[in-house]
């Protein structure tokens, strides 16, 4: 599959596998820790379909899923001024 801007991993095992769980086995498969940002138009393999309902709702209705948020629209909400809390940014956690 290839992926599409914004795409976390979860997000590419939710259209291809239908369940987010598959995220782990893709990132393996794909020699990529699982918190790595896909890189956009990259080609990668995915394990199989986990749940055939849910991957044929995603494809039936042209869902395609894209939650990630890139250093680079990062760095766009903090130079435009919105506020947010990022861990390790401005959010520490005890």
């Amino acid at each position: 599959m290839k992926i599409q801007e914004g795409q976390s991993y979860v997000d590419a095992a939710m259209l291809a596998c239908g369940e987010a769980t598959a995220a782990f086995e893709l990132a393996l498969l794909n020699g990529v820790s699982f918190t790595d940002d896909p890189v956009a138009d990259a080609e990668i393999a995915t394990p199989g379909i986990y749940r055939k309902d849910v991957a044929a709702y995603y494809s039936n209705n042209a869902i395609i899923p894209a939650t990630g948020i890139t250093t680079v629209a990062e760095n766009a909400l903090i130079e435009e001024g919105v506020e947010f809390w990022a861990i390790e940014y401005d959010f520490v956690v005890s």
